[in-house]
């Protein structure tokens, strides 16, 4: 590289990560007063109770705990100004997002070489995963944030005696990690997988890789020790994916949507690693089977698992990507040819957030699954203010049942808000049971009119029954004889 080249290089670099980080808040910003959904409006339930009792609420595998307890203290700062608004409490995810991109940034201009870097900082940045899940009253932003601390510090502790201060900041990585989410084991486990040719070379280095893989694991038992029985009570509750291919397709065909600009660079760049440095061939597995990782969790779960909680996977995997990358620009012999995965990766910002909703219905089909790509709560379909005012119109002085595909917590929220009595809101609930008895007269909200037969069935309903309001996901049907009734 030309000494010119270098020094351009150079001047822009450090201002990569903070640049990666203004593209994410760009492009979640349109995002944050978006109405919550099932999960979130459970989130928010649990702010009503106290700080330390959180950590205790797991009936059902949702509560991610540390980021409650980070949503909890968030929330009560901002309530003494009366501004615990929806807006401001997706913005302690955007942080948490925002925090992410910036570590995964610097590690990659660090590590993997400017073009590598700065595509895959940039490309990651403007997904619509990022987004989504850095707007999300959720914990995937931090789950992401503290895997990726996690990885990085045992960078930095592989490099170093036992006891180093940077084996502590793993511990503490770790605890936090598994404090969001149980299944971010896996990530941090692939972390350790990661640096597994590091700690083959000695009998010192190899004690090293097993703390490396073993404190995930005890950071996890540590953790969840005084809740381990609901731990195991929730995991046998057998939520999941419609189905193993399902789950599995729209992981991975994410991804590599995410990263399409440089895929092709990428495999170029492990061929060249593969042919002309047989050294590197052990570490090329590891990076295989990393990314495979995911598919070993088919082995423990009893049912295909979302895939959102691989998430925290793409912090390690767009490292992968652009190690891969670095053999592409050092074999070409100017500027401009090495430029190329920048170049379509700048146009590919520029296209990707119109495109998105478009791709994501191509590949996975209608937005009603929570994806990775473009979820139901981020599309234009999700509109439970507008199914609201519609049961609201038509409902008079009998109740309404929402059934479980229909998200009923995002409406119950907003009937509850707009005074609606709580006590003619039915759905099935972990916490009261299922609904074991409908009036004839009771407003259905349902997804389909198959989920409406269903429904008819389990509580032996007769007569004819209309929709009143057709939404994608959130349909109100009423019966037709008490629909003609009341034009009367």
């Amino acid at each position: 590289m030309k000494q010119t080249d270098r020094n351009y290089i150079l001047k822009w670099k450090k201002w990569i990560p903070a640049a990666s980080a203004v593209i994410l808040l760009l492009s979640a910003l349109p995002f944050l007063g978006r109405l919550p959904w099932f999960d979130e409006v459970l989130t928010i339930g649990w702010l009503r109770f106290d700080l330390f009792r959180i950590p205790f609420l797991y009936n059902i595998p949702n509560n991610h705990i540390v980021y409650t307890m980070l949503l909890w203290i968030w929330s009560d700062a901002f309530s003494r100004f009366g501004a615990d608004t929806v807006p401001v409490l997706r913005s302690l995810s955007l942080i948490g997002g925002c925090g992410a991109i910036f570590l995964i940034s610097r590690y990659l201009l660090t590590r993997c070489g400017f073009f590598g870097g700065i595509c895959c900082s940039f490309l990651l940045a403007v997904s619509g995963t990022m987004s989504l899940f850095s707007t999300a009253l959720r914990g995937y932003a931090f789950a992401l944030l503290f895997c990726f601390a996690a990885f990085t510090a045992a960078d930095q502790w592989g490099k170093r005696r036992l006891l180093d201060w940077h084996g502590f900041l793993y511990f503490l990585f770790c605890c936090l990690a598994v404090g969001v989410m149980p299944t971010d084991l896996f990530a941090l486990e692939a972390g350790a997988l990661f640096f597994l040719p590091r700690f083959l070379r000695s009998r010192k280095d190899f004690f090293h890789g097993i703390l490396l893989a073993g404190i995930p694991v005890i950071s996890l038992l540590l953790f969840y020790a005084p809740i381990f029985d609901k731990l195991l009570k929730a995991s046998r509750l057998r939520e999941g994916w419609s189905t193993w291919t399902g789950a599995y397709w729209n992981l991975y065909g994410t991804w590599l949507f995410l990263f399409l600009p440089v895929i092709g660079f990428a495999l170029w760049g492990a061929a060249i690693l593969w042919n002309n440095h047989p050294r590197l061939r052990l570490r090329l597995l590891c990076f295989l089977l990393i990314l495979l990782l995911p598919l070993l969790l088919a082995v423990f779960a009893q049912v295909p698992p979302f895939p959102r909680v691989f998430f925290p996977f793409f912090g390690i995997w767009t490292v992968i990507l652009a190690i891969c990358l670095m053999p592409f620009p050092a074999r070409t012999g100017n500027l401009c040819l090495r430029s190329l995965p920048l170049l379509f990766s700048l146009l590919w910002i520029v296209l990707a957030g119109s495109i998105t909703p478009y791709v994501s219905q191509l590949l996975f089909g209608p937005p009603r699954c929570d994806d990775l790509l473009h979820s139901y709560p981020v599309s234009s379909i999700f509109r439970p203010d507008k199914t609201a005012e519609a049961i609201r119109k038509y409902i008079g002085d009998h109740s309404v049942f929402i059934d479980f595909d229909a998200d009923p917590p995002s409406l119950s929220m907003l009937l509850a808000a707009g005074g609606f009595p709580e006590d003619r809101i039915l759905y099935d609930r972990p916490d009261f049971g299922r609904v074991v008895r409908l009036e004839p007269f009771d407003l259905i909200v349902c997804e389909d009119s198959d989920a409406l037969e269903v429904l008819r069935k389990r509580f032996s309903l007769e007569g004819e029954y209309v929709p009143v309001f057709d939404a994608a996901m959130q349909k109100v049907y009423r019966r037709k004889t008490d629909l003609e009734e009341t034009d009367k």
